[in-house]
Formats: structure tokens, sequence, C-alpha cells
């Protein structure tokens, strides 16, 4: 995962976000994959642990990950399926393919960061 950069103004909930997608969408997170504990995502970012859970919420909410009890927060069988699907909306509502390229790249520039 790439790290989260301060200087960023948006929410660090939402870059953290925003790396898991990449990381799904890249292929280094597969379906079923289980993600960091919070507490130890949260140590590894060198941030709040209550930013974690926000962002795990919301990826929860858009059905990219699911949370099973004690035994933790796994990639969404059915995400990736999520995202081309989201990206399909995108070409329908009159993006590009190049323009969805070139959106992605500079989430990953930003990411790198």
């Amino acid at each position: 995962m790439v790290s989260l950069n301060t200087e960023n103004p948006a929410p660090l909930y939402l870059q953290l976000r925003d790396s898991i997608v990449c990381e799904i969408t890249a292929g280094r997170l597969k379906r079923g994959s289980k993600l960091g504990s919070v507490r130890s995502v949260a140590a590894d970012f060198g941030i709040n642990p209550a930013t974690v859970k926000q962002s795990y919420d919301l990826l929860q909410e858009q059905g990219i990950v699911v949370t099973r009890g004690r035994q933790g927060t796994f990639v969404a069988v059915n995400s990736i399926d999520l995202l081309v699907q989201q990206l399909g909306i995108l070409l329908d509502q009159g993006f590009s393919a190049a323009e969805i390229r070139s959106c992605l790249a500079q989430l990953e520039q930003e990411h790198a960061r």
C-alpha cells in the first residue's frame, strides 16, 4: 500500500480508502483477501485507529469490503465486479477510456507522494 500524504487536502480516511481501492483494482489485493486490523494499519501509517475504522466503514458501505465479526475485514468477493460496474457508469456518462485511465494515473501519482 502507498503512503498517506498529510499535505494532501483530502482527509486521511479518504486517502486510505482510495489506496485500498487502488490495491484492489491493480490486483494486489484479491477477492477474499484479509485487510490489516484497524490497529495494525493505524500503526503502519501512524494515524489514529478511528481514521482507519472510518475508512473501513466507508468501504463496507460501498460494498467493497465485508467485516466478519472478530475474523476481520476482507475484500468482498464482488468488489472487483462493483468497481468494473462503476467504471461502466463513467463510460455511459460520456467519459472516454483514456480519460478514466488518466484519472487513475493521477490518483496513483497522488498516492505515490
